[in-house]
């Protein structure tokens, strides 16, 4: 799998908005990415940190999509839209809490 890594971090009053980068050198895409509060909270039970979290979501994302296909601004509950129905979110539910 192609490195992810977080390039920029900002949070906000409603969450956290972060630059993602995917790949290597000129190959590098990078992802607008917003994570809010609420969503974090739902999903991850507050087991692992927000940045640690979107990471894995990326993980996820990539098994399913290549990255030049993926929005290059998207909240991670988006994600949601590239798998099919209701896996995104019990998939990245496992593997928070395998960590």
């Amino acid at each position: 799998m192609e490195p992810i890594r977080i390039s920029k971090k900002e949070e906000t009053p409603e969450g956290w908005k972060c630059t993602v980068e995917v790949g290597y050198n000129s190959e590098k895409v990078g992802f607008l990415v917003y994570l809010s509060r609420e969503y974090w909270d739902r999903l991850t039970g507050r087991i692992c940190d927000p940045y640690t979290f979107i990471i894995k979501s990326f993980q996820l994302l990539l098994l399913h999509v290549p990255k030049v296909v993926i929005r290059r601004e998207l909240r991670i509950e988006d994600i949601d839209d590239y798998l099919p129905e209701g896996e995104y979110e019990e998939e990245i539910r496992k593997r928070i809490h395998a960590r």
